[in-house]
């Protein structure tokens, strides 16, 4: 450390004691007169007069802010602002104001923005220390009430690589009443530059300086300043510590008198141990009291080793009382002579003796512990020091006892003792008690300290109002910790879980203060635990006009939320008249914001609701294979094998490819898939696979499944070689029941799309009614060469099952020797019959076609111009069949015959 250099140091003195709008502070100037004539002291500071620029009740802010500028311009070495009267908060922008004679929080124009004053602070360049100390005060009579919330303007006061002082946050009527000299802030800072620190080094640094007034004010039971601090401010030296080498008395000792000898007991102060405590003995039988009093001077008058060695010797007797009497008294001795009494005791190994002198000293109070703490360390009795504080945080572990102790080694310089004792004690503090001693530490400008403090109570942290655990986590931000901000976040936003209005509360507080942070709260640390707790915070966003917010917790929901609960957010938000959010949610879930169990979970809650456009919808965006396959084996070994199914055909990724649903599936697993699809998909499903592969899987079926997905499978455009498949499937001997499931339609499809052998073969295997219905149902040329290939007597069955004309229609499409051959089985009355449906030059080339017999035949049972109208025209071809007719009908044919018949010729 080292002193500033006055000839290169720059100090301002401003104080507005006179006010037109608020009451006079006069002791405001008696505190600017005090400073300057401390400053230009050259037994604390030595600054020359022309460097020291008092303002007195400035009535412009140009005024202040020039002298301001032009101190700041010409320190070289360090720039002290002092600043007292009322202060204010711009009730807009909850900015600090300082007053002069005609501002108020009304009148700001007539008050001092202090960012302006940090601004001028911060272009001082060339400077390379600063500090700032406010005593800032408004409202109420001439006891004034300092300015608002301490820390808030603590935070607001900060400057990079500076020194921050503030008063505290507000007097009572104790604190400065109209007669005293000075302001209760200022009065103790000025009379510690005045009169020194004890237990101080020969120079002051502001950190010492602080927590001296600190201690002086907790004392007098006032409110606690403030300070803050960047790059090293707080090692600053302000004045060299003009406190003398005497020791110093601590508050309980001041105007006690010491103990002195019981008269006729003079030659105790030289008698042996052994001796005297025999002799004590002796007198506490006669007189107890005497004996005390005795005891009382001996603890303060005899050396230390000799109060030492007859402790030890009544201890060996058994002598309790008079030990206990010695410590007791032993602690009006000087803090140096208890301090080498305590030195003495741990050499003779008297532990329990030393323990209790400890106990002792940690009644006495921090001030006093501080003091012993020091002699202690003159001593080099490192051990001491730490059993003594050690015991003193557990005999007085209330925070503000503990923050007492701690203020009072801050305030001598002893910030490691501080260090070690917070690390080593802070375990048997209550999470209240971290916290509250957290707090304090904070207050005065121990932030790294508090926020390891805060750090290991987090959970309590979190429990407090949104506005200050949000300053806390800005802070802890500013600070550079964000680890530490993250971890008061996450437990903030863990504690808010189900509470979505405490959730809100915090990120709007947390907004103004840092977004970024505000951003993490939502969308890192808090963890959504039910759609309706989403809704509700993204409709409290959406009301204050943060829709990016709403809709980014909306969509976060899906990463987070189990399926179930995103379709009760996904319902909530179309009820509340946002189905374009609600859809949002929906693609998000399926491009990849939901894992794949939450997206597995999430289809089937779809398909379980029959809610097809919304399955789709999610379904449509999922954007990897690989997703998708997996969704599908968890949808399976899930059983919901319908929710698959309807994926898989709606997801572009498996390209309307339903195979995934086989992977990994054998035996009855493939059954039950095969069973649970509909027919549909299932058809799909088998015309994607090879022949073998599909008709293999048609086996593992029920008839009448088989039978819907052989109906799907015919329904649409089918590959001639499936439908060949399927033939030949249904040929199978145990398959052939599924034939009397199939409606005709669908056995018509599969005749008239395959070869006319394998149409006819599955044509044999039916019934004759089955038969005639599935010729029905399709064309009269797939008929009819279906029949051809059936054969004679088949063919035959069909023919007459039906009317003559649809029989002759389908003979007709064989042509005439193969509608001929199959004729030729049936009666001649039935052949004439499909016969006479037909054209006459087309019967004529059948009758031809037909045995000789069965034509005549056929002719003889019609009538003669019938007849003849089929022979018209064959001349001699018609021979044979004349020649096998009777006489008579043939006469009766050829009247009806235009020319010669052929007979003739």
């Amino acid at each position: 450390m080292r002193l500033p250099d006055p000839n290169r140091t720059q100090v301002v003195l401003v104080g507005v004691s006179n006010y037109d709008l608020m009451p006079d502070l006069p002791a405001v100037a008696r505190n600017v007169d005090a400073l300057r004539e401390l400053f230009t002291d050259p037994a604390i500071l030595g600054l020359p007069p022309r460097n020291c620029h008092v303002l007195h009740t400035p009535t412009t802010v140009d005024e202040v802010l020039e002298v301001v500028h032009r101190a700041a311009s010409a320190a070289l070495d360090t720039l002290v602002l002092y600043f007292a009267g009322h202060g204010v908060l711009d009730g807009r922008t909850a900015e600090l104001r300082l007053c002069l004679r005609g501002g108020d929080s009304v009148n700001l124009h007539k008050t001092i923005l202090f960012a302006d004053l940090r601004r001028i602070v911060l272009d001082a360049t060339d400077c390379e220390q600063k500090v700032v100390i406010l005593d800032c005060c408004h409202s109420g009579s001439a006891i004034g009430a300092m300015s608002d919330e301490h820390t808030y303007i603590a935070d607001q006061s900060r400057i990079e690589g500076t020194y921050v002082m503030t008063s505290t946050s507000a007097y009572d009527a104790a604190m400065a009443p109209v007669d005293e000299q000075y302001t209760a802030f200022s009065a103790e800072l000025i009379s510690a530059l005045d009169a020194g620190l004890p237990h101080a080094t020969s120079l002051i640094d502001v950190d010492a300086l602080y927590f001296h007034v600190r201690s002086e004010l907790a004392a007098k039971n006032y409110p606690i300043p403030h300070q803050r601090s960047r790059n090293e401010g707080r090692k600053i030296v302000l004045a060299r510590n003009k406190y003398g080498d005497a020791p110093v008395a601590t508050r309980e000792m001041i105007d006690r008198e010491l103990p002195e000898l019981p008269a006729g007991y003079e030659a105790a102060l030289a008698t042996p141990p052994s001796e005297l405590a025999v002799e004590l003995r002796d007198l506490a039988r006669r007189d107890r009291s005497t004996a005390d009093a005795l005891l009382d001077a001996l603890a303060v008058q005899r050396p230390d080793q000799e109060v030492a060695a007859l402790i030890e010797v009544l201890t060996q007797l058994g002598h309790d009382h008079d030990v206990q009497r010695l410590l007791g008294a032993a602690m009006l001795r000087p803090q140096q002579d208890v301090a080498l009494l305590l030195a003495a005791l741990r050499e003779m190994n008297l532990t329990r003796q030393s323990d209790d002198l400890l106990h002792h000293l940690a009644e006495s109070g921090g001030v006093s512990v501080a003091a012993q703490v020091a002699e202690l360390r003159h001593l080099h009795e490192h051990e001491l020091v730490r059993r003594l504080l050690d015991t003193t945080v557990k005999r007085s572990a209330e925070p503000p006892k503990l923050v007492g102790l701690i203020t009072a080694l801050w305030a001598i310089g002893l910030r490691d003792d501080v260090d070690d004792l917070l690390e080593r004690n802070v375990s048997t503090l209550s999470a209240a008690q971290v916290v509250e001693l957290a707090d304090a530490l904070r207050v005065a400008g121990r932030e790294e300290e508090a926020f390891k403090l805060y750090g290991r109570s987090m959970e309590k942290v979190a429990g407090r109002e949104a506005a200050e655990v949000t300053a806390l986590v800005a802070a802890m931000a500013k600070a550079g910790d964000h680890a530490l901000a993250d971890r008061l976040m996450q437990a903030v936003s863990g504690q808010a879980q189900h509470d979505p209005e405490r959730l809100y509360d915090l990120f709007q507080a947390l907004q103004h203060l840092d977004e970024e942070a505000a951003a993490r709260l939502l969308g890192t640390h808090w963890q959504p635990a039910s759609g309706q707790e989403v809704g509700a915070l993204a409709r409290l966003l959406r009301d204050a006009r943060h829709y990016h917010q709403a809709q980014s917790v909306c969509l976060r929901a899906t990463t987070e939320l189990p399926g179930a609960e995103i379709l009760i957010l996904v319902d909530r938000l179309r009820s509340e008249g946002r189905p374009i959010d609600a859809h949002r949610v929906l693609e998000t879930a399926g491009r990849g914001g939901a894992n794949t169990a939450r997206l597995a979970e999430l289809l089937s809650g779809l398909h379980a609701h029959a809610r097809s456009a919304d399955l789709h919808r999610v379904s449509s965006c999922v954007g990897e294979v690989d997703v998708a396959n997996e969704v599908v084996a968890i949808l399976h070994s899930t059983g919901h094998l319908e929710a698959a199914t309807a994926f898989v055909a709606a997801s572009p990724m498996q390209q309307g490819s339903l195979k995934t649903l086989l992977v990994d599936r054998v035996g009855e697993d493939i059954t039950a898939l095969l069973e649970s699809l509909h027919p549909a998909l299932a058809a799909q499903l088998l015309l994607e696979l090879d022949a073998a592969a599909a008709t293999d899987f048609l086996k593992v079926v029920r008839y009448e499944t088989a039978a819907d997905i052989i109906t799907a499978t015919t329904s649409g455009e089918v590959s001639r070689e499936a439908l060949e498949n399927l033939v030949d499937f249904l040929q199978l001997r145990d398959r052939q029941r599924i034939l009397g499931l199939l409606a005709p339609a669908v056995l018509g499809r599969l005749i008239a799309g395959v070869p006319a052998a394998k149409s006819a073969s599955l044509l044999a295997l039916l019934s004759s009614e089955s038969a005639v219905d599935s010729l029905l149902s399709v064309s009269v040329e797939a008929a009819a060469e279906t029949l051809a290939a059936v054969g004679p007597l088949g063919a035959y069955r069909s023919l007459v099952a039906v009317e003559n004309s649809q029989a002759a229609a389908w003979l007709a499409g064989m042509g005439p020797d193969l509608a001929a051959g199959l004729m030729a089985a049936a009666q001649p009355e039935k052949i004439a019959a499909w016969l006479g449906a037909w054209p006459s030059a087309d019967v004529a080339a059948v009758l031809l076609a037909l045995p000789s017999v069965t034509g005549a035949s056929v002719l003889s049972g019609v009538e003669p111009q019938v007849a003849a109208g089929w022979l018209q025209g064959l001349g001699p071809s018609a021979r044979p069949l004349f020649a096998s007719m009777p006489w008579r009908k043939v006469t009766e044919i050829r009247a009806c015959l235009d020319g010669p018949g052929p007979v003739e010729s």
